[in-house]
C-alpha cells in the first residue's frame, strides 16, 4: 500500500532531491529527477504546476491521475490487466 498523495504537492516533494551537504538525498513521489520532470512536461507527459502565492505547485489529482496512467500503461505492457499479477 502507498502513502496517501497530497491535495497539493512542492516541487522538492515530487521529484528525488540528491544528499546535499548534511542533508540526505530524498526519493519524490514521481521518483525522477528535475531534468526529467521539465522534460516530461515539455513534451506532454507530466502535468504542469500551478502557482500558488509565488510557489510553483502540483494538485494532488493530477498527480493521481498521473500515477494511475503509468500504472494502467505498465500492467498493459507486462500483461497484467487490471493490476492483478
Amino acid at each position: 500500500m502507498t502513502a496517501p498523495i497530497p491535495h497539493i504537492i512542492r516541487f522538492r516533494e515530487l521529484v528525488n532531491q540528491p544528499a546535499k551537504g548534511d542533508k540526505p538525498a530524498t526519493r519524490g513521489i514521481l521518483a525522477i529527477g528535475h531534468a526529467a520532470l521539465y522534460r516530461g512536461m515539455a513534451a506532454g507527459i507530466y502535468p504542469k504546476p500551478v502557482r500558488m502565492g509565488g510557489l510553483k505547485v502540483w494538485l494532488g489529482a493530477d498527480i493521481e491521475a498521473l500515477l494511475q496512467k503509468l500504472q494502467a500503461e505498465s500492467d498493459a505492457i507486462n500483461g497484467h490487466p487490471g493490476g492483478a499479477p
